[in-house]
């Protein structure tokens, strides 16, 4: 496989200020200066690279509203209410499936976007997903799946090696079952199991800070398994479809695994 296998092909973007204040913003120190700001492009440019939501969530709103004016600043915020949206229809699912988990005694682990939530590790509102991503036990996973859809759940994808058919919850939150998580290795040629990672240590509790108190046995993944998994899925999946995982998003997830506590 050669690089030209893979279609990295970022926006084609000049070096404006709108640029330089989207990146400090979603990315530098708060107390980050910037000489010059262009307000309206500076938004457009925050929705273009998918980071938006982020500014809004890790940026004072007095700060917002007094670089950007009080129409972008807003914009933003409204940005960030739909990511909160999202996030509240992913966690009626997590429920759900956690309900279920737990009358079936099945632990699980949250992965990708939802487990740096629940992990403490996204900032709120900052870190919007398209659906929920859960390991379970290999020899568990059709039992979960079949209760599931005898719940509140329907089908609405195909399943491929690594997971399960994906499911929508009846609040619009869609779930997938994964068996094994891909290029993620423990051992050589073996991509690691849930089995694995509980063996080795490597799953442990949500963070106490969260909302979300589980009924059933949810494990997180530890920082050093979320970090190899953010890697392999955008190599996977931003360089072979990159509008589906923007680039930028998952460098937030590369900072905020790196620096938040």
């Amino acid at each position: 496989m050669t690089a030209e296998d893979f279609r990295f092909h970022p926006p084609d973007v000049p070096a404006t200020p709108a640029l330089r204040w989207v990146l400090a913003r979603a990315y530098a120190a708060r107390d980050t200066e910037l000489a010059e700001i262009e307000g309206s492009a500076a938004v457009s440019l925050a929705k273009k690279l998918s980071l938006a939501a982020r500014i809004a969530s890790v940026q004072p709103p007095a700060r917002l509203a007094g670089e950007l004016g009080g129409p972008a600043a807003a914009e933003l915020k409204q940005l960030r209410a739909l990511a909160v949206a999202q996030e509240m229809r992913l966690g009626a699912a997590l429920a759900a499936v956690d309900v279920a988990a737990a009358d079936l005694r099945i632990p699980y682990a949250p992965l990708k976007g939802q487990a740096l939530v629940l992990g403490g590790f996204a900032p709120d509102g900052g870190r919007p997903s398209s659906d929920l991503d859960l390991l379970v036990p290999e020899l568990k996973l059709d039992s979960l799946q079949k209760e599931l859809l005898r719940r509140e759940f329907v089908v609405v994808g195909e399943g491929y090696e690594h997971q399960a058919a994906a499911l929508r919850h009846e609040a619009g939150g869609m779930v997938e079952l994964h068996r094994v998580l891909p290029g993620v290795r423990l051992a050589p040629r073996r991509s690691a199991h849930f089995e694995d990672l509980l063996a080795a240590g490597l799953l442990g509790p949500p963070a106490s800070s969260t909302a979300f108190r589980p009924k059933g046995d949810l494990r997180l993944p530890r920082r050093e398994i979320l970090t190899a998994h953010a890697l392999v899925h955008a190599i996977a999946q931003h360089g072979l479809a990159p509008a589906v995982f923007p680039g930028f998003l998952f460098f937030g997830d590369l900072l905020d695994l790196a620096f938040r506590d």
